[in-house]
C-alpha cells in the first residue's frame, strides 16, 4: 500500500510541475539571449553587385589578441579557445548571425564566384543588440580593405 502511495505522489507531483518545465526552459533562454547579439551586414563584389551564396566566417577576438586575432599565436603550453560562426548570405547579399556572445570579432567572406575574394572586417558585439557590419565589398584575389 506504501508503495502505491507514493507513486501516486510521484504521478500528481511530476503532473504538477509539466506545465512549469516550458516556462523554466523560456527562463534559461531569456538569460541565454541576453547575454548575445546578432551580427547583419551584406556582402557585395568589386561591382556593388549581392554576392549571394557566399561564406560568411566570424571569430571571436580574445583578449590580448589585438588586430591580429584572427590567427592567434599561443605561447608554448598555452590553448587559445575562439568562438567561431559560419552564415551563408541571401540571393540580396545580406546575412545574419544569431546568438554571438557579446564581444570583438573578426568577420571573413569567402565567395568563390568572384575568386576566392576576401574581405575582413571587425565588429563589436553588444549584450542583447545587433552590430551592423555594414556592406562588405569582395576584392578579388586578396584580403579587403
Amino acid at each position: 500500500m506504501r508503495k502505491h502511495l507514493l507513486a501516486l505522489a510521484a504521478v500528481v507531483l511530476v503532473g504538477a510541475a509539466a506545465p512549469l518545465i516550458p516556462e523554466l526552459a523560456h527562463g534559461q533562454n531569456a538569460v541565454a539571449a541576453s547575454k548575445t547579439g546578432t551580427i547583419t551586414g551584406k556582402v557585395v563584389d568589386s561591382s556593388g553587385n549581392a554576392a549571394s551564396g557566399a561564406i560568411v566566417r566570424v571569430a571571436r577576438v580574445s583578449k590580448g589578441q589585438g588586430r591580429r586575432g584572427w590567427f592567434p599565436h599561443p605561447k608554448a603550453g598555452q590553448t587559445i579557445w575562439q568562438v567561431t560562426g559560419f552564415a551563408k548570405t541571401a540571393s540580396d547579399g545580406t546575412f545574419s548571425i544569431t546568438n554571438a556572445p557579446a564581444g570583438k570579432y573578426q568577420i571573413l567572406i569567402i565567395d568563390r564566384g568572384v575568386g576566392f575574394g576576401r574581405s575582413r572586417k571587425p565588429v563589436t558585439v553588444s549584450a542583447g543588440g545587433t552590430a551592423d557590419a555594414g556592406t562588405i565589398t569582395l576584392h578579388q584575389g586578396g584580403p579587403g580593405r
